[in-house]
């Protein structure tokens, strides 16, 4: 199962990833501070994308 990234629940962009705790297996990304336009970052598990 591929896990898909997390995207704002407003305009739909993808969050940043997080480079010092990323590495070769994991990408890290910054989930935890607000998009540019205001909104969250947010994981749909209920789309497609991750498949």
């Amino acid at each position: 199962m591929k896990i898909p990234k997390p995207k704002c629940n407003k305009c739909g962009e993808v969050a940043p990833i997080d480079n010092e705790m990323s590495n070769k297996v994991w990408t890290v990304y910054k989930t935890k501070e607000p998009c540019k336009c205001g909104g969250k970052f947010k994981i749909d598990f209920s789309s497609e994308e991750g498949e």
